[in-house]
């Protein structure tokens, strides 16, 4: 039996992967300086994601 909580982390998984989708079907090439800045940026999305 799965449990609550592995369930709600594949829907946050999930839910992430549809917004990285969305954001590279929008993006153009860019600098690698931008692209770091970018994910930092999709990292705001991620609780327990460590920006350094």
């Amino acid at each position: 039996m799965l449990s609550l909580l592995f369930l709600l982390t594949e829907l946050e998984d999930m839910a992430l992967g549809k917004l990285a989708e969305a954001v590279l079907s929008q993006l153009s090439m860019v600098g690698t300086e931008t692209f770091v800045e970018s994910l930092k940026q999709l990292a705001i999305f991620l609780p327990n994601f460590d920006v350094c």
